[in-house]
């Protein structure tokens, strides 16, 4: 039990240097909720998720996906497959 006394404030310390390290960069906005190292996390997370293509892209892709029925194992299934 006394050991805890003693690994306790250093735990403690750790954790609290961790937590007050300078970001790499700052978010734009905070988010409510979120700390700030998780901030700049998720803003990194979302500019990658923005990087996907457009609806237009998408609208393109799932048109052509959708032209023609293409049960499992069909030749139209395979030509899928290959975009």
């Amino acid at each position: 039990m006394a050991i805890w006394f003693a690994v306790l404030p250093v735990l403690s310390a750790i954790l609290f240097a961790q937590q007050q390290k300078a970001p790499s960069f700052p978010p734009s906005t905070p988010i409510l909720g979120f700390t700030l190292t998780h901030a700049i996390a998720e803003h990194k997370l979302e500019t990658e998720f923005q990087a996907i293509p457009s609806p237009e892209k998408a609208r393109e892709w799932h048109r052509t996906f959708t032209a023609e029925p293409h049960p499992a194992a069909s030749e139209r299934n395979n030509q899928l497959a290959d975009l």
